[in-house]
């Protein structure tokens, strides 16, 4: 009875300090300021420096995964994606119209990612950069995510408000997942074209057809399929059921795969590989 006793307290405090982060968290950041855009807008954002550093360091590797050879990059591409970062950073969002947004904020969080390894480089995983602001949250959810990364508008904000307080909220759309770029294997590619407002959809389908139709998104073992964490993290952006996910895989499946997708009712086994994408 102590032992459960013990294990529920502990457990409750654990609630409570979570929670009590996540609030301090979003206590203050007014995330609606980031719904502002003008839908007339014609405006471009310049990407061209993210662009120049993709070409120069970016690969496809055999098995169809983009690969980042961060070894090889200088202290001039580094200062030179210091610079396109504090270009982003200058930039008064609000102004542009939604397509060019979305692709500002997945420019964005792919390039502060590079950076970020290229920081503490040379390292395994993206996981190894334990910067969680709260030290038990460490623990239970570790890696980069929730640190200050960038101030946008007088407002400092982390990946995690970048992806999941901004965009997925805002977008509401299950191929924004195909944009952003965790530095992980198994992560939906960083592509070897940047985001370009005008194009951003057409690029970001792409991507799904990219993942899908490779292993580390979709693939079928033994009669079992098996799919990326991904699809089991954020099932609610793909309609919320396993039917659904299934789904959409099949939407953007080649037909060999989109035939053998017809035949399972339910996801296997969910996998994910947090190994660094280059070396």
């Amino acid at each position: 009875m102590k032992k459960l006793l013990s294990a529920f307290i502990a457990g409750l405090l654990l609630l409570l300090v979570f929670s009590s982060y996540a609030v301090g968290m979003m206590a203050d950041k007014n995330f609606e300021q980031w719904e502002k855009h003008d839908k007339t807008s014609t405006l471009v954002i310049d990407h061209a420096q993210f662009q120049d550093f993709i070409d120069r360091y970016v690969y496809r590797d055999p098995s169809g995964v983009n690969m980042v050879r961060y070894s090889a990059v200088t202290q001039e591409d580094k200062d030179k994606l210091k610079a396109y970062l504090t270009y982003l950073s200058k930039l008064p969002i609000a102004k542009y119209n939604q397509n060019e947004q979305l692709a500002y904020w997945t420019n964005l969080y792919n390039a502060l990612t590079v950076q970020l390894i290229l920081a503490y480089y040379p390292v395994k995983s993206i996981r190894e950069i334990n910067l969680n602001p709260n030290w038990i949250m460490r623990f239970i959810h570790p890696g980069p995510w929730e640190a200050p990364a960038i101030v946008i508008q007088e407002t400092k904000l982390s990946l995690n408000d970048i992806e999941h307080r901004i965009v997925r909220p805002i977008w509401k759309n299950p191929l924004i997942h195909y944009g952003f770029n965790c530095a992980a294997y198994s992560c939906p590619n960083l592509q070897l074209t940047v985001f370009m407002g005008n194009n951003v959809y057409k690029q970001l389908e792409a991507g799904a057809r990219s993942y899908i139709n490779n292993a580390r998104g979709v693939k079928i073992e033994n009669n079992a399929l098996i799919v990326s964490s991904i699809y089991e993290w954020y099932q609610s952006d793909f309609g919320d059921t396993e039917a659904s996910v299934l789904l959409h895989l099949e939407k953007y499946a080649a037909p060999a795969l989109r035939k053998q997708l017809g035949y399972f009712m339910m996801i296997n086994k969910y996998e994910y590989d947090w190994t660094l994408n280059g070396n």
